[in-house]
C-alpha cells in the first residue's frame, strides 16, 4: 500500500518532467544491457552532440518499474545509467556526464501491465543538463576598458601585466574617426581560474599548463568588432619565456564552461619595432607618445627613442637585438574573445582515475588544482555524489576546490582539501561561507 501511494504521488508531481526531459533508452526486465536498436539511436545522438555542442553537459537518469524491492531497483537503475555512460564514453563523447539513479521513485504510469512497466524501465538522456549552480555570477573578473584610435599603433598595458600591441587598421571598423573601445579581462592565477570556472583542458581532454588567460572584446558605437582577415593583435603574457614552448589557444564557451583549442601558428610582428610612432595607453588615458629611429652606430644597430609624457620629453637608446628578443615573446592572435597562453603538459607519471565523494543534494563545481604547475582540471563525470576525474597524473600534490550556490542564497557552499593524487577515494566536506570568506580561502592558490 505504501509503495502504491508513493507511485501515485510521483505520478502527480513528476510525470510531466519525466516525459519531456529528453531521449529515453528502454531495457528488458532485470537487465542493464543496451539493445542494438538503442545503440543505433545513441550513435546518432553522439554524432549530433559532437558536431553541434561539444561542451554541453549530459544528464543520465536511471529508472525501473515498481517490481522487486526498492533497494534492488535503486541499484539496477544505477547500473542502467552506468551502462549508457560507458557506451557514450567508449564511442568518443568527451562531454561532462551526470548520472542520477532514481530507482522506482519516478514512475510515469501505474505499472498495471507489462506495457506500462516497460515504459518505466528506462534511462533518460538529458541534453544541456543544468546544475543550477549560480556561484560564478558572484565572482566576476573586473573588465578593463581602453579607448584607442584605430588608425594608430597602440600599446596597451593591462593591470595584471598582459601587454597588447595593436597595429593600426586591424579592425573591421564602421569608420576611421570614431574611437574603438577595448575591453579586457585577465586571468593569471589559479585563484582567477577557480572563481571564474576556467580549466586548462583542450576540447579533446588533453591537459594544459597555462601562462595566463584573457578575454578581449572590441566595440565601436556599441557594435562588436572583429579583426580583419589576415590581421592580428600581439599579446605579451607576463610569465611567458622563449624557452617554455607555450602557444596560443582559443577558447570555446558554453554554460559558463570553457575548453581550449590550439590556434594556427602565425608569426608575431616586431612589437613596435619599425613603427615610427606609437601610443601607450592605460585605462582611457594616453600616457606617452613615442617615436623611434633606427641608426647605425659603429656597425651596430640601435633604436633611438623620443618619448613625451605629461609634456616632458626624454630620450633613450635600445640595442636592436634586445628589441627583437622582446618581440619574440609576443604571440599573434587572429581572433578576439577567449585566448590562453599554454603548452601541453606531458607528464610521464602513470595516469589514474581520481574519485571524490561529497554529501548533499546539490551538484557542485569541483576542480583539481596542481600545486607545481598552473593547471586546473574539472571532473569527467558524476555518479550521484561521486565525482570521477579521468587521466590524472599520479602522485602529484593537488588541491580540491568545490563551489556551489543557489540563486536565492547569499551563502556559498565551499570545500577545500589538499592531498596527493592516488587511487584512494577522497571525501570533501562543504561548508557555508560568505563571498569574502571564499575569496580569502582561495587567495593563496
Amino acid at each position: 500500500m505504501k509503495k502504491m501511494l508513493l507511485v501515485i504521488v510521483c505520478l502527480c508531481l513528476l510525470s510531466y518532467n519525466a516525459q519531456s526531459s529528453g531521449f529515453n533508452i528502454y531495457f528488458d526486465v532485470n537487465s542493464a544491457e543496451i539493445s542494438s536498436l538503442f545503440k543505433t539511436q545513441l550513435d546518432s545522438i553522439i554524432l549530433a552532440i559532437k558536431l553541434e555542442s561539444p561542451l554541453e553537459e549530459i544528464g543520465l537518469s536511471g529508472h525501473t518499474d515498481s517490481d522487486a524491492s526498492e533497494a534492488y531497483n535503486q541499484q539496477l537503475s544505477l547500473e542502467r545509467a552506468i551502462e549508457v555512460k560507458n557506451y557514450l564514453l567508449n564511442n568518443g563523447l568527451l562531454n561532462v556526464i551526470h548520472l542520477d539513479a532514481k530507482g522506482e521513485r519516478e514512475q510515469i504510469n501505474f505499472n498495471l501491465n507489462e506495457n506500462e512497466k516497460a515504459k518505466n524501465r528506462r534511462v533518460e538522456l538529458i541534453r544541456n543538463y543544468i546544475k543550477n549552480n549560480d556561484v560564478f555570477n558572484a565572482f566576476k573578473q573586473p573588465v578593463q576598458q581602453f579607448n584607442i584610435q584605430g588608425t594608430k599603433d597602440t600599446l596597451l598595458l593591462c593591470s595584471n601585466g598582459t601587454t597588447l600591441n595593436i597595429k593600426k587598421n586591424v579592425f573591421e571598423t564602421q569608420d576611421q574617426n570614431t574611437p574603438i573601445e577595448i575591453k579586457v579581462q585577465e586571468f593569471t592565477s589559479k585563484k582567477d581560474f577557480v572563481l571564474s570556472n576556467l580549466c586548462t583542458q583542450t576540447l579533446d581532454g588533453k591537459m594544459l599548463e597555462s601562462r595566463g588567460m584573457i578575454n578581449i572584446e572590441a566595440y565601436q558605437n556599441n557594435s562588436k568588432l572583429n579583426l580583419k582577415n589576415n590581421k592580428a593583435i600581439e599579446i605579451g603574457f607576463k610569465d611567458r619565456t622563449l624557452e617554455d614552448q607555450t602557444k596560443l589557444f582559443y577558447g570555446t564557451s558554453q554554460s559558463n564552461e570553457i575548453r581550449w583549442e590550439q590556434a594556427t601558428l602565425m608569426p608575431s610582428g616586431q612589437a613596435g619595432f619599425g613603427t615610427e610612432t606609437f601610443w601607450t595607453t592605460v585605462g582611457r588615458d594616453t600616457i606617452t607618445v613615442s617615436k623611434w629611429q633606427v641608426v647605425n652606430i659603429d656597425g651596430s644597430l640601435f633604436k633611438i627613442g623620443w618619448h613625451k609624457k605629461k609634456n616632458k620629453i626624454t630620450y633613450d637608446t635600445v640595442a636592436l637585438a634586445n628589441e627583437q628578443l622582446t618581440s619574440q615573446l609576443f604571440l599573434a592572435s587572429q581572433k578576439l574573445g577567449w585566448i590562453n597562453c599554454d603548452r601541453f603538459y606531458n607528464d610521464p607519471a602513470p595516469k589514474i582515475d581520481l574519485i571524490v565523494t561529497y554529501t548533499g543534494t546539490f551538484v557542485p563545481s569541483v576542480l583539481v588544482l596542481f600545486e607545481e604547475i598552473n593547471s586546473v582540471m574539472p571532473y569527467t563525470y558524476r555518479e550521484g555524489n561521486k565525482l570521477i576525474f579521468k587521466n590524472v597524473p599520479a602522485d602529484k600534490k593537488i588541491t580540491f576546490i568545490g563551489l556551489h550556490k543557489v540563486k536565492e542564497s547569499d551563502n556559498i557552499m565551499f570545500a577545500q582539501k589538499k592531498t596527493t593524487s592516488s587511487l584512494n577515494p577522497e571525501n570533501i566536506e562543504f561548508n557555508n561561507l560568505n563571498k569574502a570568506e571564499v575569496e580569502l580561502a582561495v587567495k593563496g592558490l
